[in-house]
């Protein structure tokens, strides 16, 4: 793994990937006191922490993905978010290469309490979609990633899991801790494990186990860079063990200081 120095239906949703992106990175506590976290103040504060390092602002992705057959799909996104003053996330993502899927959109806005708007838009039918919570587990888009996964969860929600704190471990030489949380029988995952960067408190390695708690998808943090003084990652690797495919995502282009509105998130901005 390379580190470079210079994101459910009812609980589908245990990584939220674009949506658990936005908010900054907490203080991590003196060496005494983290030994003393437990497995909920882990996950809070990685979960807080968030990878684009940025409550308010746009970036253009990368997305490689290669099936089991080895066939390559490269794909070029552009990604507005930000944090309303009830500090709920708003995501947009837009397909922009290549042409077959380009304004191809999709959006995510947060409620308070319960689970979140979802909404795609492909040009060729004009029509605005609501995504329903019975479809949140499908594909996103022939990816490795599922529109549960990036999903925002509700803290009722997210009070359901079961959390353990296991032995600390080593990934890719960092030194993180280990968090295993085990979800309800009506959630598409048995069990997930992060493993959360001590220094930074950023989730560096995610693995995913079906239902039988056999292995099943693998979240990987492949090269981190440091921005205005945090760390961010920028190429993410989801393996799906079960499949032999892999999706890699790449941030290429960041703007954390673009000023957005909820005009920005709306159905009628997905066709603009």
């Amino acid at each position: 793994m390379e580190f470079g120095l210079r994101k459910l239906r009812s609980m589908s949703n245990v990584m939220g990937l674009f949506a658990f992106f936005v908010t900054g990175l907490l203080v991590l506590p003196s060496s005494a006191a983290a030994k003393e976290l437990t497995a909920k103040q882990i996950a809070d504060k990685a979960m807080a922490a968030g990878l684009f390092s940025f409550k308010e602002g746009q970036a253009v992705l990368e997305m490689e993905i290669t099936q089991a057959s080895g066939r390559v799909r490269n794909n070029t996104l552009s990604l507005k978010m930000r944090k309303t003053k009830e500090g709920l996330a708003q995501t947009m993502v837009r397909f922009e290469k290549p042409a077959a899927v380009k304004g191809t959109s999709f959006l995510v806005r947060e409620r308070s309490g319960q689970l979140p708007d979802q909404f795609v838009f492909v040009p060729a039918t004009k029509v605005v979609r609501r995504i329903a919570a019975g479809n949140s587990t499908r594909s996103f888009f022939g990816s490795d990633f599922s529109y549960a996964d990036l999903m925002p969860l509700p803290p009722e929600e997210q009070s359901k899991a079961d959390l353990q704190r296991l032995d600390d471990a080593k990934v890719g030489g960092q030194t993180t801790y280990v968090v295993q949380m085990k979800l309800p029988p009506e959630a598409p995952y048995g069990k997930v494990v992060f493993y959360v960067h001590q220094k930074h408190l950023l989730p560096i390695k995610i693995s995913f186990m079906d239902r039988e708690e056999k292995p099943f998808k693998e979240l990987v943090m492949k090269k981190l860079k440091k921005v205005q003084g945090k760390l961010i990652p920028v190429e993410m690797v989801m393996k799906n063990i079960q499949k032999g495919s892999k999706t890699v995502l790449r941030i290429k282009d960041m703007d954390n200081k673009a000023k957005l509105s909820d005009a920005d998130f709306t159905e009628a901005a997905m066709k603009q």
